[in-house]
Formats: C-alpha cells, sequence, structure tokens
C-alpha cells in the first residue's frame, strides 16, 4: 500500500468516525433534518361569505351593521372577503344588546349561527335577534323658565321626538333635548340651556321624562370680521352674510352664511364663530377662511341669498398677460 493510499484511508476514517462512534445520535440528527427540509402548511384563513340579520325590525340593518365589529363581505367581487373571528362575533351579540337598549328595546337578545362550506375556507354568518318589547313614554312634561311666545312653544312639542305612548329610549331623549336647543338657538337665544330627568321602569316598561327650559336672554348680531384671506377682497366674503348687524340671532343664519361663502370655490374652509358678548347680548361674529390655490385669474361664480347667478374677477395673477 502506498503513501497516497494510506492518506485516502485516513480522511475517509476521520469523516465516519461520528457516524460509528454515534449511530443513534448520528439517526436522530438524519431524522430532524428531513423535517426541517419539508415546509410546514400554512393555515387558510377562514373568510366571510355572507352576513344575514334576521329579527331586526325597530332597528334598521344598516345601523345593526355599523354597530359591529364583524365586517360583511363587499358586493364588489374583486374586493377580497373579510377575514372571520369568532371572538369579535361574540362580542358583537353584546354590541347588538346595548344598541336596542339606546333605542328602547332592553331585553333584546341576539345570538347567531354559523354555515361553513366544505373545505372550512368560508362561513355564512346568520345573526338571528328577538327584540323584546320596548319601554313606552307614558308622562311628557315640558317646562320653562323664562319668557318664550306661544308660537315658538308650540313649535318645539312638535319639533321634540319624544310623543306620549311612544317608545322611549335614551337617544330620543338626547334628540329631544337637542330639538329645543336647536329651536331656541334660532330664535335668538344661544345660550339657553335645556335640563332634563327621565324616570324608567325597565319590568313594568313605561317611561316619563321631564325637561326644564331655560332660554336665556335674546341676543342679536354685532359686527363681522373677516380673517385667513390673502387674495380675495373682505367684501366678497362678508356680503355673503344672510344677516345684518342688529338682527335676532340665528344659528340657521349663520350655518346658510358658511354654505353661501363655501359655494363661491374659492376655499378650502370655512369656518364661523360667533363670539358672544354676554353683557350687550351681542354676538360677533368672526369667519375664518382658507383660500384654494388659485390660477391665473379666479372667477367667484355662485348664488348669493336671492339665488341670483353672478360672476365677478376677483382678483389676477402679476404673469396674466405675461409681464414680469
Amino acid at each position: 500500500m502506498n503513501k497516497v493510499n494510506i492518506i485516502l484511508l485516513l480522511i475517509l476514517y476521520l469523516t465516519l468516525l461520528p457516524d460509528i462512534r454515534h449511530p443513534a445520535f448520528a439517526a436522530e440528527n438524519s431524522g430532524d433534518d428531513s423535517e426541517s427540509s419539508e415546509a410546514q402548511p400554512e393555515e387558510v384563513a377562514v373568510r366571510i361569505s355572507k352576513v344575514k340579520i334576521k329579527g331586526a325590525k325597530a332597528v334598521s340593518k344598516q345601523d345593526i351593521e355599523q354597530s359591529i365589529g364583524t365586517e360583511s363581505p363587499s358586493i364588489r367581487f374583486w374586493v377580497k372577503k373579510p377575514e372571520f373571528n369568532e371572538e369579535v362575533l361574540i362580542d358583537d351579540m353584546v354590541r347588538i344588546k346595548r344598541l336596542y337598549a339606546s333605542h328602547g328595546y332592553y331585553d333584546a337578545e341576539a345570538t347567531y349561527e354559523l354555515k361553513y362550506n366544505d373545505d372550512h375556507t368560508r362561513v355564512e354568518i346568520t345573526i338571528n335577534i328577538k327584540e323584546g318589547e320596548p319601554v313606552i313614554l307614558t308622562e311628557l312634561s315640558i317646562g320653562y323658565e323664562g319668557d318664550l311666545t306661544d308660537e315658538v312653544k308650540k313649535d318645539i312639542d312638535k319639533a321634540v321626538p319624544l310623543k306620549v305612548d311612544k317608545t322611549f329610549s335614551p337617544v330620543g331623549y338626547q334628540q329631544t333635548k337637542g330639538a329645543i336647543e336647536e329651536i331656541l338657538s334660532n330664535e335668538g337665544h344661544p345660550k339657553a340651556v335645556v335640563d332634563g330627568e327621565a324616570l324608567v321602569n325597565r319590568r313594568e316598561k313605561w317611561a316619563r321624562a321631564k325637561f326644564v327650559v331655560k332660554p336665556g336672554p335674546v341676543y342679536t348680531f354685532g359686527s363681522v370680521t373677516v380673517v385667513g384671506n390673502v387674495e380675495v377682497e373682505t367684501y366678497v366674503i362678508s356680503r355673503e352674510a344672510t344677516f345684518k348687524k342688529g338682527d335676532i340671532y340665528s344659528l340657521q343664519k349663520i350655518n346658510e352664511t358658511q354654505a353661501n361663502i363655501f359655494q363661491l370655490g374659492l376655499f378650502r374652509s370655512v369656518v364661523i364663530d360667533p363670539v358672544y358678548n354676554e353683557e350687550d347680548q351681542v354676538a360677533d361674529v368672526r369667519i375664518t377662511v382658507k383660500e384654494r390655490k388659485q390660477g391665473s385669474v379666479k372667477f367667484g361664480v355662485g348664488f348669493g341669498t336671492e339665488d341670483k347667478l353672478r360672476a365677478q374677477a376677483i382678483w389676477t395673477k402679476r404673469n396674466f398677460f405675461g409681464g414680469g
């Protein structure tokens, strides 16, 4: 045996030595290598194919869908269907009960059913609702601390959503306060206060509500200030006001003025803030605007309070005629 062959045999022996001394360890490692080389299968998400709501009458299905965390699939076929999460769906049953309670149905119940496809990749959800009986308003009282005309009081009686012998709900209760405040804000009473209380018997399904209206002093419009305009002249903005100094304060007129200014198409935003002077009972008006990026010439086109079309060149850039 020559020297070269001896060297080759020595190399081979050293290479096989770990397997000879530890055959079990070598076999175990061999098995681990084969397992790690195999790709683990990815877990396929279950997606929602349909969400059905049954038994909803007093509350719209749209309101229910907006109140829950489980997403309904889009009608657009190219949009990926939402992933199903049963924990979210369980919480949704509580959300639905709270929604119904806010509408006067304190005993409403919500359950769900699941229907999977064959390969368990799609699920159809059915939400079953038992609304129960609502709480009925048996007594409504609206009192006044201050001077209001009979006409305004009649407007309030017509506008409030709470009605005797109809369903009482926390939502309707808050809406009633808001409706009273809105009417008074259009009759010169921006500082009106409406106090209220309600007694609800959930077991016997009746409720009583009482409101006390404090209109406060009558305010008139004061001065108008315009800020934020750079290129647009102040008079172009202020002339859109639907009120003049000395008029009885009205929130509706402020909203109309804001809409008129915005419809000029010259501004990205229009914010109107009344500034109340309690000593003089005057409401000054601060109009804050942010102008749009204009071209060479901008024409203010819109419909004023008399719905007459008008157009006026507001401002001109220096380079309009090619000048420097």
